[in-house]
């Protein structure tokens, strides 16, 4: 899996990929995703245990910070959201 280390890198991700949300602004979790959209300002992002979509705005680059196996959003200066890749969808 290629890393991703810009927001520009985020746009690009495919369809199908698998990510984990392991802290929201709920606190830690573990929960599992999968991008079945991508659109220019953001993607949708199915939970497959609830049956339903969500739509994830891309953050300004201010606000994203790479990790080195995920990703992190951040609103305010503190942690909004964070994932890790599953799998990621190859060309």
């Amino acid at each position: 899996m290629k890393r991703i280390k810009t927001l520009a890198d985020l746009k690009r991700i495919k369809p199908g990929s698998k990510l984990r949300l392991v802290h929201s602004l709920l606190g830690r979790c573990n929960k599992e995703r999968s991008v079945s959209q991508v659109g220019s300002n953001g993607m949708w992002v199915n939970d497959p245990i609830a049956c339903r979509s969500s739509w994830l705005l891309f953050p300004k680059a201010s606000q994203f910070r790479a990790d080195e196996n995920g990703f992190t959003i951040l609103e305010n200066g503190e942690v909004a959201a964070q994932y890790i890749y599953d799998e990621e969808v190859e060309d």
